[in-house]
Order: structure tokens, then sequence, then C-alpha cells
């Protein structure tokens, strides 16, 4: 699983995810208060500790052979091209 697989695929997808993420984030809301909310919508986050987002972020990153830093890395040059 990738961070964009999840987030449906690119385009608008990842943008309206981005954006409902800006507006969690402006409402005060937690990450993992919204994060819990996106996988009500978002069966690919089911079975995911959304609690410790860091701890399952690491595990997801070593599952794949990499790390929360290159995945991170890969998120904003991503998010770049969008803005």
């Amino acid at each position: 699983m990738n961070i964009f697989s999840v987030l449906g695929g690119g385009g608008s997808g990842v943008t309206q995810v981005l954006m409902q993420a800006v507006g969690a984030y402006m409402r005060g809301e937690t990450p993992q208060d919204f994060m819990k909310k996106l996988a009500r919508t978002r069966p690919e986050l089911n079975g995911l500790d959304l609690d410790d987002l860091e701890g399952t972020a690491n595990r997801l990153a070593q599952q794949k052979g990499t790390t929360v830093d290159e995945v991170a890395k890969t998120v904003k040059q991503k998010v770049g091209g969008l803005i």
C-alpha cells in the first residue's frame, strides 16, 4: 500500500483528501480524529492503528522497505505538483 493508493490514486482524490485535512487542521481536529473520520469512507484504512499514527506509518514504511522520511519526501514532491 502506498499513500497515494490510500488517498485515491491521484488527481482529485488526493486533492479532496488534502482539502479535508486542511479543513480539519483549521477546525483544530487532531490527526487521529481526522484519520478516523477519513477511515469511515476509505476502507483501505480499516485495520490500521489510527491511535498510533507514527507507529503505523513506521510499520507500513518498513513493510515496503523504505522509511517514513523517504515517504514524506515523496509526498512533498507529489503535493508540490498539485499546488
